[in-house]
């Protein structure tokens, strides 16, 4: 899942410009938080012009999540697992969302994500790095399980396939430390019976 779009190309001027923006953004949410960022005091500061402003950025939690993905050594790049297994393989991919989930769950990030989930769908909201897309990897781990015959991929609904992303974006709004333990326990409480219930015939 990836906040943000594919960039196109720029001149150096342009990329020093996008940059101070960024800086100017990640440095607010460092000295105070994200509540304390606004569009005219990254304008301001950045000595950009507002339209200029909102044309690459439309609002602050698409531009705060730029500089997270900038900055933030937590912002996640994911790769597939391939554990051979689809409880195995949602354990790997959760944990290796852990450092990010519980970085936006600090208040000093508190607000983004609810924010930026007026803009794009919940499987968009996780793994802000430059690496594949949550619902691609996603994707990709469901598709192996059904060819292992652990579930009936043809008979999941969006909802049952939103299920992980909302499970995750959750754990971030409520603003708890999470641990993997609360993340595995999340899979074989939730995740494993409605995916593995796939297979079912129902009369």
């Amino acid at each position: 899942m990836i906040f943000l779009e594919s960039p196109k190309t720029a001149s150096r001027q342009e990329r020093d410009s996008d940059q101070l923006v960024l800086s100017t953004a990640w440095k607010i949410v460092q000295d105070a938080d994200y509540q304390a960022v606004t569009m005219d005091a990254v304008a301001i500061s950045a000595k950009i012009s507002k339209n200029a402003l909102y044309h690459k950025w439309p609002d602050r939690a698409m531009l705060v999540t730029a500089a997270f993905a900038k900055y933030d050594q937590k912002a996640v790049s994911l790769r597939v697992p391939n554990g051979g297994h689809l409880e195995r393989d949602f354990s790997q991919l959760f944990a290796a969302l852990l450092p990010e989930i519980n970085e936006l769950s600090r208040p000093k990030f508190a607000g983004l994500v609810t924010e930026r989930l007026e803009d794009v769908p919940v499987n968009q909201i996780l793994s802000i790095g430059p690496g594949k897309d949550f619902q691609s990897v996603l994707m990709c781990i469901l598709k192996r399980a059904d060819k292992r015959h652990q579930i009936q991929l043809n008979q999941l609904s969006d909802n049952v396939l939103n299920l992980p992303a909302l499970l995750l974006v959750n754990q971030i709004i409520l603003g708890k430390h999470v641990t993997k333990k609360d993340l595995d326990q999340l899979i074989t409480e939730i995740l494993l019976p409605v995916y593995t219930a796939s297979k079912i015939k129902w009369i």
